[in-house]
C-alpha cells in the first residue's frame, strides 16, 4: 500500500468511525395488550384523536406536539374480517416523532397515539444568604487566573462549551490511534 493510501485509510477508519458513533439512537418499539374497553375494529382515541390516512401509505411519520414526547401507538390496516385489526406498541424511551408501519408491509388506514409532557428539571436557586458582618482583610489576596479550559478548579473539569457529547471527541481520537496503529507498520515495512 502506498504511503499516501495508507493514511487515507487511516484518516477514513477514524472518520467512519466518529460518523458512526454520532448516529442518533432509535426508540425501541414494543406490542402491548390494547387499553381496557378499547374497540375491537378500530383504534381507540388515545391522546391524539383516530387520525383517519390519506392515499394508503406504507408508513407515517407521528410528530409530537410541541413540550411533548410520544409514548405509545396504535395502528390499523385493512379490515378486522381479514386479521388486521388494530395493533397497539409502546415507544421506548419516549420520542418527539416516530415512524409506523403495519406488519407484513399493509397500508396503514388510520392510527392514534399517546403522549407525555417533557420532563423539565426546575431551576434551582441557592438561598439568599446574608454576608458575614466581618471587617475586610487588611491586604487583599493575590489575584490568580484559572487555567484555559478548567472551571477555576486547578483544570479537574473541562471546559464547559455546551457540545453534550464530549466523548465524540474522545472516540474520534481513538480511532485515528487504531488507524494509525494499522497503518503506521506497514508504511515502515514498505521503507526496509
Amino acid at each position: 500500500m502506498k504511503p499516501v493510501r495508507t493514511v487515507t485509510a487511516a484518516l477514513l477508519l477514524a472518520a467512519g468511525a466518529a460518523v458512526f458513533t454520532a448516529a442518533p439512537a432509535y426508540a425501541d418499539v414494543i406490542p402491548v395488550d390494547p387499553p381496557e374497553g378499547a374497540p375491537a375494529e378500530v383504534c381507540a382515541e388515545l391522546d391524539s384523536t383516530k387520525i383517519d390516512t390519506v392515499g394508503d401509505p406504507l408508513t407515517v411519520e407521528i410528530t409530537a406536539d410541541p413540550g411533548y414526547l410520544i409514548t405509545g401507538y396504535c395502528v390499523k390496516a385493512g379490515s378486522e374480517n381479514q386479521g388486521d385489526g388494530p395493533l397497539y406498541y409502546e415507544v421506548v424511551p419516549p420520542t418527539e416523532s416516530v415512524t409506523i408501519s403495519y406488519p407484513g408491509g399493509k397500508a396503514v388506514s388510520h392510527y392514534s397515539y399517546t403522549q407525555e409532557k417533557v420532563a423539565t428539571t426546575p431551576p434551582t436557586t441557592p438561598p439568599a444568604t446574608e454576608p458575614p458582618a466581618t471587617t475586610p482583610p487588611a491586604t487583599p489576596p493575590a489575584e490568580t487566573t484559572p487555567p484555559a479550559g478548567g472551571g477555576g478548579d486547578g483544570g479537574v473539569t473541562l471546559a464547559e462549551t455546551g457540545f453534550e457529547n464530549g466523548w465524540l471527541a474522545f472516540v474520534g481520537l481513538g480511532a485515528l490511534a487504531v488507524g494509525a496503529a494499522i497503518a503506521v507498520p506497514r508504511m515502515v515495512a514498505k521503507r526496509r
